[in-house]
C-alpha cells in the first residue's frame, strides 16, 4: 500500500493511486461482469433442471445448497477480478520480485 509521507496529503496519495489504476480496474470489471453473467445463466439452468428433483428429497431446504453455491461462485469471481486488477497494475515487476518479497516475509 502507498503510505503517504509528511509532504503528501491523503488526497495526493489517493490521486496518485487512482490515476494509474483506472484501466486495469475497467478490464477487471468487464471480466467480472462477463463471468457473473455466465455464472448466473449457468445457475439458472442448473436450478431449472435440478431444483425440482432436490425438492423431492430435501423439501424447502433444497434452496440452501443452491444459495450457498451461488454466493461462493459470485464471491470467487469478484475476488478473481480483484486479483486480476492487481496483477495488471503490477505487471512491470517480474515474478522474481514477488518471490523475493515472499521469502523476505517468511524470514521475518
Amino acid at each position: 500500500p502507498f503510505v503517504p509521507e509528511k509532504t503528501h496529503t491523503f488526497w495526493k496519495a489517493f490521486k496518485h493511486k487512482t490515476k494509474r489504476r483506472w484501466l486495469p480496474a475497467l478490464i477487471s470489471a468487464i471480466f467480472a461482469f462477463v463471468g457473473i453473467s455466465i455464472f448466473s445463466a449457468a445457475m439458472g439452468f442448473l436450478q431449472a433442471g435440478m431444483f425440482a428433483k432436490w425438492s423431492l428429497f430435501y423439501g424447502s431446504l433444497a434452496f440452501l445448497p443452491m444459495l450457498m453455491f451461488l454466493l461462493f461462485g459470485l464471491w470467487s469471481i469478484v475476488l478473481f477480478g480483484n486479483a486480476l486488477c492487481w496483477r495488471i497494475t503490477e505487471r512491470h515487476r517480474g515474478g522474481k520480485y514477488f518471490a523475493e518479497r515472499i521469502l523476505k516475509a517468511c524470514r521475518n
